[in-house]
């Protein structure tokens, strides 16, 4: 039998393993009144070689429209890795080719029945490099270190909001060892 799910994803067990059930990402929500169920989220923090990071503001139509949110955001498609998941989201939503990138793995940490695994790179690209996809992206900006390092000491700045404090690690690429 075909699948005819337009955007399957792996319901995940609380350890974070498959649970061998795939649904509709949409019917996320719907199917887990009981919050037992987990899926699977990944994020980019992609800066330039001056350590600015490329931050994106979602497109209207899409959920939290014309937030600010982090370089790539995506949920990780049933029967795929998350590496993959943040190579292909690159591509979807800035046109970016992951295959000269070193785009690291740096942790992955819980929330609101998402399992986040966070990725981050650096790399040698500029504002006229991103072709991004007007479905997805209403607009893309650079924002500085420093900028992102107060941002984050923010409680009430909405980016902290939506990521927590997780993004205070991504900070811990910069410092010097």
């Amino acid at each position: 039998m075909k699948n005819t799910m337009k955007e399957p994803i792996d319901l995940l067990l609380k350890s974070g393993l498959r649970s061998g059930e795939i649904i509709e990402r949409a019917d996320f929500e719907s199917s887990n009144k009981d919050k037992s169920k987990y899926k699977r989220i990944v994020y980019l923090y992609l800066f330039d070689k001056q350590k600015r990071l490329l931050v994106q503001r979602r497109a209207k139509h899409v959920k939290f429209p014309l937030t600010l949110c982090v370089s790539t955001v995506g949920h990780v498609d049933a029967g795929e890795y998350s590496q993959k998941a943040v190579e292909r989201e690159l591509q979807e939503e800035l046109g970016l080719n992951a295959k000269n990138m070193n785009i690291k793995f740096l942790f992955s940490y819980i929330m609101y029945n998402c399992f986040c695994d966070v990725y981050a790179c650096i790399h040698d690209f500029t504002i006229d490099d991103i072709k991004f996809d007007p479905n997805e992206v209403d607009s893309v900006e650079f924002i500085p270190l420093d900028e992102f390092k107060t941002m984050m000491r923010d409680e009430n700045n909405h980016f902290r909001k939506i990521y927590g404090t997780a993004p205070c690690d991504v900070l811990y690429l910069f410092i010097d060892k």
